[in-house]
């Protein structure tokens, strides 16, 4: 159902809330979502939990290197 509704619907937006500590498969998702003429936004959900380990990402430079409107979320702590 969503598949069509992206595919027949013409969204104006998606909201791709993707997973920090599993990027991979939700970059790939992104790129596919980016190919149909809608505004995509990565909110990027649990980078807390990897800045406790010591992780940091740089989401702006992310954001201007890919071209994709970035959000860091924490649905967890309710932040963003």
């Amino acid at each position: 159902m969503t598949r069509s509704f992206y595919l027949d619907g013409s969204p104006d937006l998606i909201a791709n809330i993707v997973d920090v500590t599993a990027i991979e498969p939700s970059f790939y998702l992104n790129t596919q979502l980016m190919e149909l003429d809608a505004f995509v936004t990565l909110a990027m959900n649990m980078a807390d939990i990897l800045e406790k380990k010591g992780i940091y990402t740089d989401f702006r430079k992310l954001e201007e290197e890919s071209g994709i409107s970035i959000v860091r979320i924490s649905a967890k702590m309710g932040e963003n």
